[in-house]
């Protein structure tokens, strides 16, 4: 049984942030690895496979990482509302990148920002949940339309 405080959840940590991380994972990829942490946490730490509200309650730590991992995944998620794990095209007329969300924080009450990773994996942004689009088959952050050229973006000015 896992303690509070345990720290053999830190290499869970790292390995679910090794998955948000990486942008060269497909979604089925990311889906599937995800799914092993999960499944691996519950030989581990004897996660019962029913929702148990005294387990949950004796090991919060625990289950709030689990269930984070689990709404990580993509699959199970409406594809045009935007998540952490998913991808998003930052275009900027015929420029293009790809960059994977990994984390969401809220900024004072009214703003939510997603921090990506770029598909070179060398650098990272932030983008405003407002500013993310979904145009039927993938999300766009379009940079001309938000006044952000992709080379302020990406730090790499000509």
């Amino acid at each position: 049984m896992v303690r509070k405080r345990d720290t053999r959840l830190l290499p869970v940590i790292i390995e679910f942030e090794r998955v948000l991380k990486d942008p060269k994972l497909t979604d089925e990829e990311h889906d599937l690895q995800l799914s092993a942490i999960m499944t691996q946490m519950e030989k581990t730490f004897g996660i019962p496979y029913a929702n148990n509200k005294s387990f949950n309650t004796s090991f919060p730590e625990l289950i709030d990482l689990y269930r984070a991992i689990g709404d990580a995944r993509i699959a199970l998620g409406d594809e045009s509302v935007y998540q952490i794990g998913k991808k998003v095209r930052v275009i900027d007329g015929l420029e293009s990148r790809v960059a994977k969300s990994y984390s969401r924080k809220e900024v004072g009450s009214s703003s939510k920002w997603y921090l990506l990773i770029d598909q070179s994996e060398d650098f990272g942004y932030a983008l405003d949940e407002g500013t993310i689009e979904w145009n039927g088959k993938e999300f766009i952050y379009d940079c001309r339309k938000w006044n952000t050229p992709l080379s302020v973006i990406t730090g790499r000015n000509p």
